[in-house]
């Protein structure tokens, strides 16, 4: 995903047991991973465009 000069790449993947996990990777390798896993991919993805709408993509990535 880009946003202006920002670009993240949200990764969402099976953790072994029943559940999803959401990980957001910035371009300078900085990781955000949610705590808890999610129970589908879909819930995962909608997640995260809840936090990018409510917070900013800056909430996401590490510093410049």
């Amino acid at each position: 995903m880009r946003f202006n000069s920002d670009t993240i790449k949200v990764e969402i993947y099976d953790d072994g047991a029943d559940g999803w996990v959401l990980e957001v990777v910035d371009k300078q390798r900085t990781s955000t991973v949610w705590d808890d896993p999610f129970p589908a991919d879909a819930v995962a993805l909608a997640e995260d465009k809840k936090t990018l709408m409510k917070k900013s993509v800056q909430s996401l990535i590490g510093e410049k």
